[in-house]
């Protein structure tokens, strides 16, 4: 397992701050960001989009960065191929990542059928940037699990696995607090069933997610992840669940099973966020209605065209979990 130690000066002014950004019409990227008060310490980010407007592009991460002048990405989480995900990746990681160090997770897209020209591309960068020839660098980690693998935990491929250690400077014999990525990936039949009958895939059942475990409470990043991805999610991801990315822009083909778990689990007071995909009406309303009652607050990025982008920030106080949310841009509280 790979671990990242992250040195602060006290817990108390430590946070976490998750930024869930979409836009008008479709698009979907978070920004996470480990900061000490204002000195950042650590930042991935998952999945990437730009917005085509009347006046030229913008992508909301990209601002977000910028503003906070970080030089470098820790982690790039890229879920799935379909282009609501993947627009300017490669882009995004030339200006934030000029040294291509990250640490890259990924789903099994060799052999894959119909993906559109940009996501096909942007594989290739992903491949060609993060490994040197001739050298031991490589940090490209593919996410997939054998549905028969004998593991605890059968949706979390132990290898691929990373942790943040964050401890405090002055107190170096106490405990630190580990923040632990699960990632939850499709079962690698599902890939080669696909190859093998050369199928143009859902690439949403290709999809990972992610649970952060923070000393023992889950944050739960779902990308588009459907039914049969979310039946083998381990039950101990899905309890002390404080925050959730609902999966697949809140649709029923999805969030609705992963719902009847956490409700299950009986959680009850989370932060629940959504993306919009206007073209097949998500969110579903009803369903949204559901997340509310196992949830604090439920946020949607919205869809205000006098807005280029939703913007749903976060903030987790890593000690006591407690939660501050801000909305900017055309996002809103449910």
């Amino acid at each position: 397992m790979k671990t990242k130690e992250v040195y602060v000066d006290s817990f108390k002014n430590v946070w976490m701050d998750i930024y869930v950004v979409g836009y008008p019409e479709e698009g979907e990227s978070i920004l996470c960001v480990i900061r000490d008060k204002r000195d950042i310490k650590y930042t991935f980010m998952t999945d990437s989009y730009i917005f085509c407007h009347t006046k030229g592009w913008y992508n909301h991460v990209d601002h977000l960065l910028n503003q906070m002048k970080v030089d470098h990405l820790d982690a790039f989480i890229w879920t799935h191929p379909d282009l609501d995900h993947s627009l300017d990746i490669p882009r995004m990681l030339d200006t934030y990542d000029k040294l291509h160090q990250a640490q890259i997770y990924m789903p099994s897209l060799d052999g894959v059928k119909g993906m559109k020209p940009v996501a096909v591309a942007t594989n290739n960068y992903l491949y060609n940037k993060y490994s040197a020839k001739g050298s031991q660098k490589y940090h490209v980690k593919v996410v997939d699990v054998d549905e028969d693998e004998e593991t605890d935990e059968k949706m979390v491929l132990a290898k691929g696995m990373l942790r943040v250690k964050i401890i405090e400077k002055y107190n170096i014999t106490g405990a630190p607090i580990a923040c632990v990525f699960k990632y939850m990936s499709p079962i690698r039949d599902y890939v080669s069933r696909y190859e093998h009958f050369h199928m143009k895939p859902n690439f949403n059942d290709l999809s990972l997610s992610v649970a952060l475990s923070v000393n023992g409470k889950n944050i739960l990043l779902c990308g588009d992840i459907e039914d049969r991805t979310i039946k083998r999610i381990d039950d101990n991801c899905l309890h002390d669940v404080v925050y959730i990315k609902i999966p697949h822009h809140a649709s029923g083909k999805s969030s609705g099973y992963l719902f009847e778990r956490l409700q299950k689990n009986q959680i009850r007071a989370a932060i629940a966020t959504t993306t919009i995909y206007k073209a097949n009406n998500l969110p579903e309303v009803d369903l949204l209605k559901k997340y509310k009652t196992i949830s604090k607050e439920v946020y949607t990025t919205g869809s205000n065209k006098q807005h280029l982008y939703g913007c749903i920030k976060s903030s987790v106080h890593i000690e006591d979990f407690n939660i501050e949310t801000i909305c900017d841009g055309s996002a809103m509280v449910v």
